[in-house]
């Protein structure tokens, strides 16, 4: 049987093209679901990722170590392409393969490769010679590097997701191995959180990872950025609604003190606030009744303390907690202020 290296070009950290489809996302999971397949057919697949390398050539040089630790038959790269952004036209860009001689013995693999993908609806742009790709030169056995459509062409995007990714992954094993495969088999990427020296990231079982969406993972929401980082320590703002994400990534329910000030970010969805979101104006948390500044004033949302004017009316917070009141909980009845008498009506309202 053979023994093969497959890897995802790129990282998180520097990242690669990304439109209609992101790159660092599909690679991963073409490479998750070649291995898994060859692995089925009884060969010997190595993952040489790299999700460290913070430049361009140390990505480079990470992938090319792992791949040269193993004596393989061939060495597997995925890629996707990109060019002048194309919003449709009917027409995809297509798939090629690159090696780096006519003469190399990845070059009869490429063109099964480019003949299956072409079968599935994909424009075959051929096998393509090159002496200059980093992964190309420096590898010890023959390779090979798929551009697996277009990033930035719709019609490209459009098929790749209406085929889907098994399907395609399907096609590259069965060139690669010259022979027809049976079923499909699932990815056997572990699905976990990752640490590097950017930070946190998700991986799914797919090889994939969440970016510019919320996750709910093991019962806690996330929100990941553009690269696929979870946030920490900060507030975000996510169509309209203010959020507050925790030192471990987990958004904030409940009391939060930030810079000095205390926040209330609701514990469960309501009519007017997502589960999560931070609260301005009227709160009543168990039984006290809280302001939280609505929109002018100071930060919006923070509490507020002492006399408190809403709508012509004046109302008081404790500055503090006392007496078992907790901190700015809402005065009623009788209150000495600075060594004068103020009278609160029950829903809070100064006395006149």
């Amino acid at each position: 049987m053979g023994v093969y290296n497959v890897h995802g070009g790129h990282n998180r950290i520097v990242p690669g093209a990304s439109h209609y489809m992101d790159e660092v996302t599909e690679d991963r999971r073409i490479t998750a679901g070649v291995i898994a397949l060859l692995k089925a057919n009884g060969h010997t697949a190595y993952n040489c990722t790299d999700d460290t390398g913070k430049t361009v050539g140390a990505n480079l040089a990470n992938i090319v170590a792992k791949c040269n630790t193993h004596t393989v038959d061939l060495d597997i790269s995925f890629h996707q392409n990109a060019a002048k952004v194309d919003p449709g036209d009917g027409k995809t860009k297509g798939v090629e393969v690159f090696v780096y001689s006519k003469n190399s013995e990845a070059y009869a693999a490429a063109e099964r490769v480019c003949a299956k993908l072409s079968a599935l609806g994909f424009t075959n742009r051929g096998v393509k010679i090159s002496t200059g790709l980093y992964v190309l030169k420096h590898t010890h056995s023959p390779a090979m590097l798929i551009e697996v459509g277009f990033v930035d062409d719709k019609d490209d995007a459009n098929l790749y997701n209406k085929i889907g990714v098994n399907a395609i992954c399907k096609a590259i094993t069965e060139g690669i191995l010259n022979k027809p495969i049976s079923g499909a088999a699932k990815p056997t990427a572990k699905a976990g959180w990752v640490h590097d020296n950017t930070g946190w990231w998700y991986r799914n079982t797919d090889g994939s990872y969440p970016k510019n969406q919320w996750s709910q993972i093991g019962g806690d929401w996330y929100w990941f950025d553009s690269k696929g980082y979870a946030i920490h320590d900060t507030w975000k703002q996510i169509k309209g609604h203010w959020y507050y994400f925790k030192t471990d990534c987990r958004m904030v329910k409940g009391w939060r003190k930030v810079d000095g000030k205390w926040y209330y970010l609701s514990k469960q969805a309501s009519k007017d606030y997502p589960e999560g979101s931070m609260r301005d104006g009227w709160l009543m948390d168990g039984r006290y009744w809280y302001y939280l500044n609505p929109k002018k004033g100071g930060p919006r949302g923070a509490m507020c303390t002492g006399f408190v004017t809403v709508n012509g009316q004046t109302y008081y917070c404790r500055p503090k907690a006392e007496a078992g009141y907790p901190e700015g909980s809402m005065v009623t009845g009788k209150k000495m202020i600075d060594g004068k008498e103020y009278y609160f009506e029950a829903d809070g309202r100064m006395k006149k």
